[in-house]
């Protein structure tokens, strides 16, 4: 079976701590989706993660932080690392392609959808919340994949002046509309297929924009 050229490498075992600290994101994760930012409490996470709160504490200096840990966690999760770099040999399109997948399986999961929707109603009174979300996720894939543009331009793999642009222009491309339609849940998450034919189309568009002429 072939591996997806970004995962991530699994270690055989776990550290205690390692799997405490799995406790705790899993048990933030949770109420940050059922809750929301503002009523999740720090007592709660420890009791459902069985760990008191100093162990928390000990591992996250305090919610924003963890908060954040869990936007990353949930980024890496989906092979959406945060360093691009080590691909930049491989050919552009295959890249683009394995990222886009990757990028878009991850905004149409079920707990990204439901966490979109947690931030953008709760930004409102606490703007903190959206500042938090944008930094752990959006921003560090964003950088990522500008570090990489910069590169290719620099190579003329890619003909971008505007690095920031290009990037914008891929992940716009690559969200779509189903995006829109799945937070307005008048759609369902899309097959397999269908999301392959879509980053696919995507990637197709980009390198006509994007491509270095021959």
């Amino acid at each position: 079976m072939k591996k997806n050229l970004l995962s991530i490498k699994k270690s055989a075992g776990r550290p205690k701590s390692a799997e405490k600290t799995k406790a705790i994101l899993d048990a933030a994760g949770d109420h940050f989706l059922r809750l929301g930012f503002e009523l999740t409490s720090m007592d709660a996470v420890a009791k459902a993660a069985n760990v008191s709160k100093l162990t928390i504490y000990s591992n996250f200096e305090d919610k924003d932080a963890l908060f954040k840990a869990v936007i990353t966690r949930k980024c890496q999760n989906h092979n959406m690392e945060h360093d691009f770099m080590s691909f930049a040999a491989l050919p552009v399109e295959v890249v683009l392609t394995q990222i886009g997948l990757n990028f878009v399986k991850l905004v149409l999961s079920n707990e990204a959808i439901a966490m979109h929707r947690i931030v953008e109603a709760e930004s409102l009174r606490h703007p903190k919340i959206a500042v938090l979300f944008y930094e752990a996720g959006p921003k560090t894939v964003k950088e990522a994949m500008a570090s990489l543009f910069s590169l290719w331009h620099t190579q003329k793999k890619l003909q971008c002046e505007d690095v920031q642009k290009a990037v914008e222009h891929f992940f716009c491309l690559i969200k779509g509309e189903v995006h829109m339609k799945m937070l307005l849940n008048l759609q369902k998450a899309p097959s397999e297929a269908m999301l392959r034919q879509h980053v696919a189309s995507c990637v197709r568009l980009f390198m006509a924009g994007y491509a270095v002429a021959s």
